[in-house]
């Protein structure tokens, strides 16, 4: 159990920098009649800007992604073969 928790947030991708941990929240919300796939590749576009960014700073950190569509950014996330 870690008891030296300590929460930031921003948007300068150095603030992550050596993070156990980040939680990602970002995307974008879906247009009434859009698809799913339509939103899963406006959302790609995003993780395309910002996941590179967070491994580059945290190496070695565990990802966890909350966004819609979760699963779908998930297995996108995985595809980027950062790690």
């Amino acid at each position: 159990m870690y008891m030296n928790v300590k929460i930031d947030a921003g948007t300068d991708y150095a603030v992550s920098a050596g993070s156990r941990v980040c939680i990602v929240t970002a995307g974008a919300r879906q247009k009434e009649g859009e698809s799913r796939l339509s939103l899963v590749q406006r959302n790609t576009d995003i993780f395309k800007g910002i996941i590179p960014n967070l491994v580059k700073h945290s190496p070695d950190t565990i990802l966890v992604i909350v966004s819609n569509p979760g699963t779908d950014l998930c297995s996108v996330t995985q595809g980027f073969r950062l790690f």
